[in-house]
């Protein structure tokens, strides 16, 4: 009897942190991003994303995106000309997004990053840990700036406020039992 109550003690322990951490997976998973994006870790970040699923998106939240700046442009609204140059912008955008928003144009940002945080010369220690410490201090603004919360058991969205009032939505989707990877931006 005692075993019997014993082993129900244990699953019920192993039952309620699986549940945990079930729940609390996906913060973790944005510190982890957010962690990865201070480091400049290209490779770390890289595992936060989830490529063709947040190029898909972006191909198509990007041309609403432009379209919606167009119409509020008065300069736009009177050109006879702006649907012809939208005609010809989004074949190169959807280009442009299939080129960089993989994990090498994510490596080539970060080393962009590294380089010009440094100058023309090779960083130092002092320096890199002086741009850490800043990049820190902007995510963690940003954070608390920011909502995070579930949009359904598999998404999770961080939604966080501009200077001008418009919102940027990052959205995870779970992969697997506890895992996240970003799949959407919106703008």
């Amino acid at each position: 009897m005692k075993r019997v109550a014993a082993a129900g003690i244990g699953a019920g322990c192993i039952t309620a942190l699986a549940a945990g951490w079930y729940l609390l997976s996906p913060f973790a998973a944005v510190a982890g991003c957010r962690n990865a994006i201070i480091e400049l870790n290209s490779e770390r970040a890289s595992e936060c994303i989830d490529f063709p699923v947040l190029r898909e998106n972006l191909k198509s939240e990007l041309p609403a995106l432009l379209a919606k700046q167009m119409q509020q442009d008065p300069e736009m609204q009177a050109n006879p000309f702006a649907s012809f140059g939208m005609a010809l912008i989004m074949p190169m955008v959807s280009a442009m997004v299939d080129a960089y928003v993989t994990p090498a144009g994510l490596r080539t940002a970060f080393e962009m990053a590294k380089s010009s945080q440094s100058g023309v010369g090779a960083s130092t220690e002092n320096e890199g840990e002086a741009a850490a410490a800043n990049r820190s201090a902007e995510l963690s603004e940003s954070l608390q700036k920011s909502s995070l919360g579930y949009k359904g058991l598999d998404k999770f969205q961080v939604t966080g406020t501009n200077e001008d009032g418009s919102k940027i939505t990052l959205i995870f989707n779970r992969q697997g039992f506890a895992d996240w990877k970003l799949s959407s931006i919106s703008f």
